[in-house]
């Protein structure tokens, strides 16, 4: 399968981009081995009309580009907030007097390198590339078991041919003893397992928490799910798709 590649300024871009069809998938960071979450796609997939369609991961590895040819002409670093946590050590290391400026992605990072011949941008190589910037160091993520997961978003599958294996619930619930307990046993007793399970606050509301869980597809997903309707305030099936190798 061949698709035309768009970059877009921010994770938000990505979403109304592919809410109004301007293009037919979206692909959105979900979680980073060292970082962990990725909160802006998290609190969005609450709002979107769109479907998970997909899984994949990739393996992250950062470079210092910039227009200059040396890192001590460097003042300030320009990078989404994930790649100054994955490459916190080496910056502290090697630029520990330049000014961190925090982006909506790496490729707004290197829109802002390009445009400062006393900053550099902490990106992928191939985003360099794209931007025509310098690349003065490689690998500078501070581990090399550096993994990020992404999510494609769209209004239809992916690629049909391949089946579901997943699934990510939202769930929202009612401040009971054992509300959790109760909520997540329709899955337990139909031995379905819970890969992932994380929260984040509620936007708007104080101490209130969405829950996100992905849940491996078997057989007696649908009625777990009914029952987990049953017991939340409220449930959104944010999509069931394919794992992608």
């Amino acid at each position: 399968v061949e698709f035309e590649l768009r970059g877009f300024s921010s994770i938000e871009e990505v979403f109304r981009a592919t809410e109004k069809g301007e293009t037919d998938y979206g692909l959105v960071p979900v979680e980073n081995s060292i970082e962990g979450l990725v909160n802006e796609t998290h609190d969005l997939l609450l709002e979107t009309p769109l479907k998970i369609q997909g899984e994949f991961e990739l393996e992250v590895s950062y470079v210092v580009a910039s227009l200059t040819d040396s890192l001590s002409e460097i003042k300030r670093v320009f990078s989404h907030p994930q790649a100054f946590g994955q490459c916190r050590k080496w910056l502290k290391e090697h630029l520990p007097w330049a000014e961190p400026i925090y982006c909506s992605s790496t490729a707004q990072a290197a829109l802002m390198a390009l445009k400062d011949p006393q900053a550099c941008a902490l990106v992928a190589r191939e985003t360099a590339e794209l931007y025509n910037l310098k690349v003065l160091k490689e690998k500078v993520e501070d581990t090399a078991l550096n993994n990020t997961k992404f999510f494609i978003l769209g209004k239809e599958p992916f690629l049909p041919s391949l089946q579901p294996k997943k699934a990510t619930i939202s769930f929202l619930l009612p401040h009971v003893p054992g509300a959790l307990h109760r909520a997540l046993s329709p899955f337990a007793e139909r031995g379905l397992n819970l890969c992932r399970i994380v929260s984040r606050p509620l936007k708007g509301s104080n101490w209130e928490y969405s829950f996100f869980a992905d849940v491996e597809l078997g057989s007696g997903f649908e009625e777990a799910l009914e029952e987990l309707r049953e017991r939340a305030v409220l449930v959104k099936l944010l999509g069931k798709y394919p794992v992608l190798r």
